[in-house]
This record gives structure tokens, sequence and C-alpha cells, in this order.
């Protein structure tokens, strides 16, 4: 059984590109989740699955795991092959999300830039 609540916040979840892992008791009746169903079918980022408390902790864990290489894989810019390799390189050496060394380099180069902090000083 679901609420129109929940269709909510898994649409809005969905929408906004966000992993979303809903599970259900072992032996209960999943008839009543057309809904989430349709959920999972729609989005790779969503996953609907029975769960019991030997293999709960199991599920989680491969879930982050999926979760992680989804972050990872993805990066807003172009790079060429080595700066590409770089900031994979980076990512897994230091165990952060490809975003999050974006971030740092940015983050970095916006302390050392004299213009940068000229133009925002105004």
């Amino acid at each position: 059984m679901y609420s129109d609540g929940l269709a909510f916040i898994l649409g809005r979840a969905q929408s906004l590109g966000k992993p979303v892992l809903a599970l259900y008791k072992e032996g209960r009746d999943r008839k009543s989740s057309v809904v989430l169903e349709a959920f999972q079918k729609s989005s790779t980022k969503f996953l609907y699955i029975e769960y019991n408390h030997e293999i709960l902790e199991q599920i989680v864990k491969r879930f982050i795991s999926r979760v992680k290489k989804m972050i990872k894989r993805t990066h807003p810019v172009r790079l060429d092959p080595m700066e590409n390799e770089f900031v994979e390189w980076y990512a897994d050496h230091y165990n952060t999300a490809i975003v999050d060394v974006f971030r740092k380099l940015i983050s970095e180069e916006m302390e050392r830039n004299k213009d940068w902090k000229e133009y925002i000083s105004f």
C-alpha cells in the first residue's frame, strides 16, 4: 500500500534524477504496489525489491555501490582523454565523486586567481 504523498516523493525524486531504493518485506502482497513497479520500469535509478533481515544489509550496500558508479560516470564537461583519465583516477584514488573533483579544482583556482578576487570585490 502506498499513499499519494509517496507517489509525489517518488515522482519528484525521479524528475530530479535522484536514485531511490524502495523495499518491501518478504511475503507481503506485491499486487498493491503497481505504482512502485511502474516507477521501477521507467527509471534505472529506482530499485523496488523484496527484502528480509538476512539480506537487507547486502541490498543496501549493492544499491549504494550502484549509485556511486552512476555518480562517478557522469560529469558535465567534455574533456580530452588524458584530462578525463586524471579526473577518474583522482575520484577513485581519493574515494570521492567526480563532481567533487571539479568543485575542489574550481575552489582552488578561485582562491589563487587575482582577477577573480578583484572581480568579486566590487
